[in-house]
């Protein structure tokens, strides 16, 4: 994810529109903002204001909505209900402010199913001016996370006038991080990591937890930190969620990001367990500094 770091007063340029992505050797066509999925992670500093001119190089009507900013209702991104759709080929001048810390997203509101499924989202990092706004971490990962379908011949086909799945979209087998299968960072060992986690996925809820004896608590959330943090075991984050945790890498080694959930099996009434790798952690053997 490619950062657009944005100053008090600045402005922006975004255009949806077509891009190629290869994954385990096969070629798929799909949508990102400014060529890329997942979208530009925009940071901006608390009470900034910014002007996005938006282009619409899609084949379909389409919008942005800026998820969790308190906005001017005009610029906010439903269609038919605070802007136009904007068509194929047009343009719309967004005028955000942000008058909250936190970790936001913005993705279309038109035909989520389609265009958020095939990679229309990015993240806003709204930083606070307060220096001890959170409790102390090393460095930060954002993390958008993410499912597609994917069958023998590609990506499983949506339907053109209506949606084949619920409105909201469908559960995928290909997980993604940042738009990539196969996401890997490397840290110290003691290093602790400040994540910014954003579900969107159309209707996957995630159980979400760091192997390898790796800590974890929960800072913030939605809308910034939190009044008291909490050690957890996982972290439950439903579509458009957002949470930012702490992790402490202790052991040397891998450490694998894992949504753990549990399954119904239906026709014997009976759960099961089911477990898929999002990505891995690879700590090393020499000591992060300071303590």
């Amino acid at each position: 994810v490619k950062p657009i770091g944005l100053g008090a007063r600045n402005s922006l340029r975004l255009e949806a529109g077509l891009v190629t992505r290869r994954w385990k050797g096969m070629s798929y066509v799909m949508y990102g903002f400014n060529g890329q999925t997942a979208g530009p992670l925009l940071s901006v500093e608390k009470d900034a204001q910014v002007v996005v001119a938006f282009t619409n190089a899609l084949d379909q009507p389409t919008t942005v909505h800026w998820h969790g900013l308190r906005l001017d209702n005009q610029f906010d991104g439903v269609p038919d209900l605070t802007q136009s759709p904007v068509p194929p080929g047009g343009h719309f001048t967004y005028h955000l402010r942000f008058p909250d810390a936190g970790i936001y997203w913005y993705h279309p509101h038109v035909r989520e199913d389609v265009q958020q499924d095939l990679g229309l989202y990015g993240n806003l990092l709204v930083r606070s001016p307060r220096a001890d706004y959170y409790s102390p971490a090393h460095r930060e990962e954002i993390l958008l996370l993410d499912d597609v379908l994917v069958g023998n011949d590609g990506l499983v086909p949506w339907g053109k006038e209506a949606a084949t799945h619920a409105f909201m979209g469908r559960f995928g087998n290909l997980f993604l991080v940042n738009g990539e299968p196969n996401w890997r960072t490397t840290v110290r060992r003691g290093e602790v990591v400040r994540f910014f986690l954003t579900n969107v996925s159309n209707t996957r809820t995630l159980n979400l937890s760091f192997g390898n004896g790796a800590r974890m608590k929960v800072v913030g959330g939605d809308v910034g930190n939190l009044e008291r943090e909490e050690w957890v075991q996982s972290v439950v984050i439903a579509p458009a969620e957002r949470y930012v945790v702490h992790v402490r890498f202790d052991a040397p080694g891998q450490a694998a990001l894992v949504n753990r959930v549990r399954g119904l099996d239906h026709l014997f009434g009976r759960f099961f367990q089911e477990e898929d790798t999002l990505g891995i952690v690879r700590v090393g053997t020499t000591p992060a500094a300071p303590n």
